[in-house]
């Protein structure tokens, strides 16, 4: 965008003086285009975990706009670029011929695919959108277990559990254990490592090997002698 904003401005001036820096430019740009395009539709693959679902998400619509206007910048960049070779250009001769109307064009469009690419990454790609945490309040004999697992997709995970006892923030709960398992499939149930990080405050990280309705346990004890079982089914993307 640069270069071309300096032809655009400079106009017939540079035309007359440098052609041979058009030259240039045209070549550079013929071979860093494609390269740049290549680059960021793989790194949109990879975000969205395909390209299934390019026409049913906000994000994917947006990236495919963004794709045909670069997909038309780049016909207009070929197009100056056969104008400047085509008549064997000598200096007086850039007058002559519609360079400049090409090369605004181009400009023009590259100006909406800044546009559009400010708009892009205020989206989130469907990746975020899979990565949001699971969420879990649950209720057993007036002791609150807020459950929270980030992400809730394969792979590795973090969870948190925060309870809340009736005695509130004067009541401590020390000892506290969990499991995850997946009942459709042949795994067996995962131990959840918690450890005690705050004031009724318990964290862990595990591998979830497998997407599917995972099953989450928590096993507290508020008092001694007292056992109390939590359970919630946890929703796991790809």
């Amino acid at each position: 965008m640069g270069g071309l904003v300096t032809l655009v401005l400079l106009g017939r001036k540079w035309q007359s003086e440098s052609p041979q820096v058009i030259a240039w430019f045209s070549f550079t740009a013929t071979v860093s285009m494609p390269i740049m395009v290549a680059t960021g539709v793989a790194q949109a693959w990879r975000m969205m975990d395909g390209l299934q679902n390019i026409f049913s998400t906000t994000y994917g619509v947006v990236l495919s706009v963004k794709v045909l206007l670069v997909l038309l910048a780049i016909a207009a960049g070929t197009r100056a670029r056969q104008l400047f070779k085509a008549e064997r250009v000598e200096q007086q001769d850039l007058k002559k011929i519609k360079f400049s109307k090409t090369i605004i064009t181009e400009s023009v469009i590259g100006v909406v695919v800044l546009a559009v690419t400010a708009i892009l990454v205020s989206v989130p790609p469907l990746s975020v959108i899979g990565a949001a945490p699971f969420e879990a309040t649950i209720v057993q004999a007036n002791v609150i277990a807020d459950i929270r697992i980030t992400p809730a997709r394969v792979g590795e995970v973090e969870v948190h559990v925060v309870l809340s006892p009736p005695g509130g923030a004067l009541q401590s709960i020390t000892t506290a254990t969990a499991r995850i398992s997946l009942a459709t499939q042949a795994i067996p149930p995962i131990p959840v490592d918690l450890r005690l990080v705050g004031k009724n405050h318990f964290q862990a990280k595990l591998l979830l090997p497998r997407a599917g309705d995972w099953l989450f346990e928590l096993f507290v004890e508020p008092e001694a002698g007292t056992s109390l079982r939590f359970s919630t089914a946890v929703a796991i993307r790809d």
